[in-house]
């Protein structure tokens, strides 16, 4: 009894990248390189470019969002301590409470 009922035909196409249909469908793209080559250029700069949306949310919350720590003076010490930085909330303020 047959129990796939047909739905997975992607086992009868074989590999997904086959360089022999590739070869075969070449002659075909001649005309179109440049479009070709433009997308591909393009897929690049798109992968690259949402590749470095997290980087820039980072860069966005430390120095932005996330206040600075002030130092006295603006003098400079080498403590492990330097580096720590704290956000203030004030919870007395209660402006955003739902009523």
């Amino acid at each position: 009894m047959q129990t796939d009922f047909g739905y997975f035909e992607e086992k009868q196409l074989g590999k997904p990248y086959d360089v022999k249909l590739l070869k075969r469908l070449y002659p075909y793209t001649l005309p179109y390189r440049l479009l070709l080559l433009c997308s591909i250029i393009l897929v690049v700069l798109i992968t690259l470019l949402d590749l470095s949306l997290p980087y820039i949310t980072k860069i966005a919350i430390d120095r932005y969002i996330v206040p600075q720590k002030e130092s006295a003076g603006n003098k400079r010490t080498d403590s492990v301590d330097d580096n720590i930085r704290y956000l203030k909330a004030d919870i007395t303020d209660n402006r955003g409470d739902c009523q």
